[in-house]
């Protein structure tokens, strides 16, 4: 009884310490007790053959205590729960029982003039029957919390597997609404250094009108929401293809810059970008403002050489340099809000 019971305190120890790393986020690192409790399930496995050897004498169940405890220890080292943990009670209880029920038959065995009698027919059955059924037990426990326990890995593993392209996924996306799709692949590609010249493209210039004059009267949740709406309709328009291959570069405040035949080459490059400044307009107008007036854009568009790459590291954007960024950006402030579109070719 005495050892049991210290059996019981130490597989409680080991199984406590083993759910406390489980909650504080350690799980089954190198270092926990949950390892040696996991190591030891193992040992129980390949050892489980000596369990059936022996007679049916006393040491033959103290050897089943050990099983017991181990069996328990594992058991309430896979989880947090009180009823789980409850089971190594319960094992107590079992093995102690087993114990008294044999030591007690054993002594009146012993008493009895004829051992024949007493162990004849339904007693010598049911005494290798508790002697038997106690490591048969103890061999099924480990082996069914191991095979569930490598279950639920092969399932945590999917999960981890699942979460982890999910977030591929989205890193993608947003790369890819950070940069053109062939410059994410570039930089997917371990590229860092990412600059290139281009002799003939088209710079497009959006502004917002009324902006400053709407943040003057009108609470700031409301014109972010209007701006918002505006470069939303903006960015459909650009994602549908249907004006051309036009490709955004920075929305900021008030204004709105896209690019067209950069980083791919596009022999339409300034058709796509007047058309997309036009359904720009056209796209806006239905847009109120927070006043209840139709939204009013400017519009510039240049044609011309141009630098673009990626800068930055952690947050990589692509930008695009030169004079005709600076020029379609002038011609959208002296541009007519609304009427038509300011344009200059400068490259044919």
């Amino acid at each position: 009884g005495i050892l049991a019971l210290l059996l019981a305190f130490t597989s409680y120890r080991i199984s406590g310490s083993s759910v406390s790393a489980l909650r504080h986020g350690r799980g089954y690192g190198e270092g926990t007790n949950a390892v040696r409790v996991r190591v030891l399930s193992e040992a129980m496995l390949f050892l489980s053959p000596a369990v059936f050897v022996g007679a049916m004498d006393e040491s033959y169940a103290r050897s089943a205590v050990l099983w017991s405890f181990s069996a328990a220890a594992l058991r309430s080292s896979f989880s947090a729960s009180k009823k789980d943990r409850s089971f190594i009670v319960w094992s107590v209880l079992y093995v102690l029982a087993v114990i008294t029920f044999h030591t007690v038959l054993s002594g009146v065995v012993n008493q009895c003039t004829s051992a024949a009698i007493v162990l004849s027919g339904g007693w010598t059955n049911l005494l290798y029957l508790i002697n038997s059924l106690l490591p048969t037990t103890l061999f099924i426990i480990p082996l069914s919390l191991t095979t569930q326990q490598l279950l639920d890995d092969e399932k945590q593993d999917q999960l981890l597997l699942a979460e982890s392209l999910a977030a591929v996924r989205q890193g993608k996306q947003l790369l890819e609404a950070l940069v053109p799709p062939s410059i994410a692949r570039r930089l997917r590609r371990g590229e860092h250094h990412i600059a290139n010249g281009y002799e003939s493209v088209t710079v497009l210039f959006v502004y917002i009108l009324d902006y400053t004059e709407a943040q003057r009267g009108n609470p700031l949740p409301l014109v972010i929401d209007w701006v918002d709406q505006v470069f939303c309709r903006f960015d459909k328009i650009l994602q549908s293809g249907e004006s051309g291959k036009v490709f955004k570069v920075e929305a900021f405040q008030n204004f709105y810059l896209a690019i067209s035949g950069c980083p791919e080459l596009n022999v339409r490059h300034a058709h796509d970008a007047v058309m997309t400044g036009y359904d720009m307009m056209l796209a806006s107008s239905s847009v109120p403002t927070p006043d209840g007036q139709p939204t009013r854009v400017r519009v510039g568009v240049c044609s011309g050489a141009a630098f673009a790459g990626v800068v930055g590291m952690d947050s990589p954007r692509f930008r695009i340099f030169g004079d005709t960024v600076n020029t379609a950006a002038r011609m959208a402030t002296n541009s007519e809000g609304l009427r038509r579109v300011h344009q200059q070719r400068g490259a044919q």
